[in-house]
């Protein structure tokens, strides 16, 4: 039985071990340089900055933001309601400073009426109303299928709406 290894097992034993720590040390020194990068990005980017959302949205609070976010990023996550007023709000703008954003609720809606109509023309309605409501708002003509207006579809805001025409039957050759 032998007591000891051989030379060559020695060599090869010995590098392997090498190796090992080699790659210990370069994965140790890979975590330190991407931690300092880390920190380097976070002190050029700031401390986040506090935005209040509260009116028309469902999870009105407070919102931590970096600065550099869209406003539109932080709506989008405190839920606007269907009838939440975002036209006065500049979505794109990125965040600098500490907000307080007020949503208000829409106060009308203003909607196009287009297609088989005597005269095109626009309408601001309340928020809320449907199809159905536009019957008594506008004059169509005779081929207009007046059947489209008895939808109960909610209107949306910038919505066009295009009346359709009846289709006529095809006449025999």
């Amino acid at each position: 039985m032998k007591k000891s290894l051989e030379s060559s097992e020695w060599i090869l034993s010995v590098s392997l071990v090498l190796v090992l720590a080699s790659l210990f040390i370069i994965s140790r020194c890979h975590e330190h340089r991407k931690k300092s990068q880390l920190i380097a990005v976070a002190d050029a980017i700031g401390h986040p900055v506090d935005i209040r959302i509260s009116g028309e949205v469902l999870r009105p609070g407070l919102y931590p933001a970096l600065p550099g976010t869209r406003i539109g990023d932080l709506i989008k996550k405190s839920r606007p309601k269907r009838f939440a007023d975002l036209r006065g709000i500049d979505l794109d703008r990125p965040i600098d400073q500490s907000l307080d954003l007020e949503i208000p609720l829409l106060s009308e809606i203003a909607i196009r009426i287009e297609g088989a109509v005597i005269e095109p023309l626009d309408l601001k309605i309340l928020p809320g109303s449907r199809i159905c409501d536009l019957k008594s708002k506008i004059q169509c003509e005779r081929d207009a299928d007046l059947q489209y207006l008895k939808r109960r579809r909610l209107l949306k805001d910038g919505e066009i709406v295009i009346i359709p025409r009846k289709e006529q039957a095809a006449a025999p050759p």
